[in-house]
């Protein structure tokens, strides 16, 4: 029994955030591309959530495409899906998409998503985690960031008392 059989258009701009995350944040993604990926999660799940766990998995630092397939996976057995990252974190990451598509997607890149969802599933293999670094901001904004910090912040003054052991 599956939760919602795929029902959503192919050229849901929903999908086409999620493949321009897989790409942009070089998701570990084996023999496939992200349109195919797409194609085999949206025979199980809506494509707001494939979308959500690709945000969930940049948020946690996985950047394997096999842990957005286990975010999936958890979310199924719970029927909801578990948010940990902010609005704010969102609007980040998608704020300056530009593969979004205003009306359609290109001819081939529709072709290539169905054919992507009648292809057999990708098997997916478990890895040994790997620690990969974080996007890094543009300077522009670290900078205005730690300046609004340093002036909204109280000074912090050094105490010279010692704290004795109990």
């Amino acid at each position: 029994m599956s939760l919602l059989p795929m029902t959503e258009p192919l050229n849901d701009p929903v999908v086409w955030v999620a493949a321009d995350l897989l790409d942009r944040y070089g998701f570990e993604r084996g023999a496939f591309s992200a349109e195919q990926l797409i194609g085999y999660w949206l025979r199980s799940y809506p494509a707001e959530w494939i979308r959500s766990a690709v945000l969930e998995a940049l948020y946690q630092g996985r950047y394997k495409s096999v842990s957005v397939g286990q975010i999936l996976a958890i979310w199924k057995r719970r029927g909801q899906p578990l948010y940990h990252y902010s609005f704010e974190f969102e609007r980040m990451i998608c704020g300056t998409l530009a593969r979004i598509p205003t009306v359609e997607p290109p001819p081939a890149a529709q072709t290539a998503l169905q054919g992507a969802v009648e292809d057999s599933p990708p098997p997916i293999a478990i890895d040994p985690p790997q620690d990969h670094p974080a996007p890094q901001a543009d300077e522009t904004t670290a900078e205005s960031m730690s300046e609004d910090r340093l002036s909204s912040e109280p000074a912090m003054e050094r105490s010279t008392e010692t704290i004795a052991p109990f």
